[in-house]
């Protein structure tokens, strides 16, 4: 009786040292798998990757940023140019002048022309760049639509005058068709991004008359 139970409890004692004994966590191809992927080249190549994209998406907005300060800078310089231009011109005609004509022609020179050929040589790219391509096939030859666009603000009109609402709707985008494909798109030209430049700098010369006409009330 002893024996056939001992004979029986030999199964179950064999079964708890089988349990009692800490299972493996991986398998051996699984092990192989982690190997791989936590090696020092396959880590390093991840990582270069990664970089490489966060250097392309930071050189694509500090590019952007860049082309956009350029631009601004441009305009700015393209008002200070006109601004001293026409108050030279203005000052010719004066019938008692207070500076000599070789101060006139200084100001034009250094004050007027100069800061217009900086700011030609800042938006000369963004103003001769080529127009926006197809969507859809990628073809640069195109006519225009023939579609008729409202491009004229009433408000503009009212507000700011005819030279305002002519500029506004000239630096409009323009619909054109694709010779193609035959597709409606909208792109900027060149006479566009003209428009647009004349149309900040005219926004800027009546916003520093304005201030101008605050402080000589002041005073």
């Amino acid at each position: 009786m002893t024996a056939a139970g001992h004979n029986r409890n030999e199964p179950q004692s064999a079964e708890q040292d089988r349990s009692s004994e800490p299972p493996p966590r991986y398998s051996a191809q699984c092990r192989a798998g982690i190997r791989t992927r936590l090696s020092p080249s396959i880590l390093l190549a991840r990582g270069s990757r990664w970089a490489w994209a966060l250097a392309a998406t930071f050189s694509h907005r500090l590019l952007n940023t860049m082309r956009a300060l350029k631009h601004i800078a441009g305009v700015l310089l393209t008002t200070v140019g006109v601004m001293f231009v026409l108050g030279a011109i203005f000052h010719l005609f004066n019938p008692e002048p207070e500076v000599p004509l070789w101060g006139v022609g200084v100001v034009i020179v250094f004050l007027g022309l100069l800061p217009l050929g900086a700011a030609f040589a800042l938006l000369r790219r963004t103003l001769t760049a080529p127009s926006r391509p197809c969507p859809h096939c990628g073809g640069t030859e195109r006519q225009p639509a023939g579609v008729l666009r409202r491009s004229h603000n009433p408000w503009i009109f009212h507000f700011g005058g005819w030279l305002f609402a002519s500029l506004w709707g000239t630096s409009r985008e323009q619909q054109v068709r694709c010779t193609k494909c035959d597709t409606l798109y909208l792109t900027d030209t060149r006479g566009t991004r003209i428009a647009g430049v004349l149309l900040w700098v005219l926004v800027l010369l009546v916003l520093f008359g304005l201030i101008v006409q605050q402080f000589e009330g002041r005073l």
